[in-house]
């Protein structure tokens, strides 16, 4: 978690506009596969060809094989315990399958555009790149970041698995 504060950009002398980036840490890893085929199957309204179905069967379903952990730890882990088993990152399909594993919540998010998060922090706007969000908020004059992370926590957006930076106040 970010916050930049734009103390020149005030829109009164009683309240301050903060840029607040969040990013969703080890998002791909950590996506439930079976989950994302229900958002899929949903976007089509539950008629998918049985090709596709079978697909997304056998998506669901895919595992390492045996050899895989040990090929894993030599190669790629990092202080992980396990495997990854969500999504792969970097490929196009990958950015994709995230967009659809998070239009519910980017619904959620929409619907507090507009809405006070607290009594003292109001949201004015939310965007979202896959697993990158942007919060557009404005802010009572007194607020500090400590509050204003306290209430993204407690809203639920991106609690817990956001790294958190602050860039000023």
């Amino acid at each position: 978690l970010s916050i930049h504060s734009f103390p020149t950009r005030r829109s009164s002398d009683l309240q301050h506009v903060f840029e607040v980036h969040l990013d969703i840490a080890k998002f791909y890893d950590n996506i439930d596969r079976s989950k994302l085929a229900s958002g899929i199957r949903a976007l089509c309204d539950n008629n998918l060809d049985p090709i596709v179905e079978k697909l997304l069967a056998s998506f669901v379903s895919w595992k390492w094989d045996a050899t895989s952990p040990a090929i894993y730890e030599a190669v790629c882990k990092s202080n992980q315990e396990n495997i990854p088993s969500g999504i792969p990152q970097g490929l196009v399909v990958g950015g994709f399958l995230a967009n659809i594993y998070l239009l519910k919540f980017d619904e959620i998010a929409q619907a507090l555009i507009g809405q006070d998060l607290s009594e003292n922090i109001h949201l004015v706007d939310y965007c979202r790149y896959v697993d990158d969000m942007r919060l557009t908020i404005l802010v009572d004059d007194g607020i500090r970041s400590e509050e204003i992370r306290s209430v993204i926590d407690e809203k639920k957006i991106g609690r817990a698995s956001c790294r958190e930076r602050v860039y000023g106040e």
